[in-house]
């Protein structure tokens, strides 16, 4: 976990947790080819915060991805957050 994104688009994202979670919690529906969103979605579900780690998750099921399962198994695994864990199994019932 980490607060530092690695993603070029963390320029898009405001500076406190508040500010992230509004963000992610903007968004409706969402494409399943929008790259752009797509890797930062991947990149918020590693934050420090399992709040934002939660929203990240919802969104990118929103995409219906198949290719994201892998990292659904991976964040039920290894995260320590049973909240985040459910929102990825929910993402993957999806």
């Amino acid at each position: 976990m980490y607060n530092t994104l690695q993603n070029p688009s963390k320029e898009i994202l405001p500076k406190t947790e508040a500010g992230i979670l509004s963000f992610l919690e903007s968004f409706g529906r969402l494409s399943d080819d929008d790259s752009f969103y797509e890797k930062l979605f991947i990149d918020l579900a590693k934050h420090s915060s399992e709040k934002v780690r939660t929203l990240a998750i919802k969104n990118l099921a929103k995409m219906e991805k198949k290719e994201l399962l892998g990292l659904y198994v991976q964040i039920i695994a290894d995260d320590p957050s049973t909240i985040v864990k459910r929102e990825a199994v929910s993402a993957i019932g999806n």
